[in-house]
């Protein structure tokens, strides 16, 4: 398995070649209205990307729902 350390890099190399990648965008996107609906349990997408954004986007309004993504979908 990959180390913190790796990952870091790693994702750090991604987002320098991936201009339209979402923590490349958020800057321009702060203090936009936003809510954000994030799924606390989500394996597709990492919760803790989505924690990532929120902070990025200033900490807009945000439901947290118990779950996957897929209960936003259901709901």
């Amino acid at each position: 398995a990959p180390t913190a350390q790796r990952l870091s890099e790693l994702s750090a190399a991604y987002r320098a070649v991936a201009p339209l990648d979402s923590a490349n965008l958020a800057p321009a996107l702060a203090g936009t209205p936003w809510l954000i609906l994030h799924a606390s349990s989500d394996r597709a997408v990492p919760a803790a990307l989505g924690d990532e954004l929120w902070e990025l986007l200033g900490r807009p309004e945000r439901q947290v729902v118990s779950g996957g993504h897929e209960w936003i979908f259901l709901t």
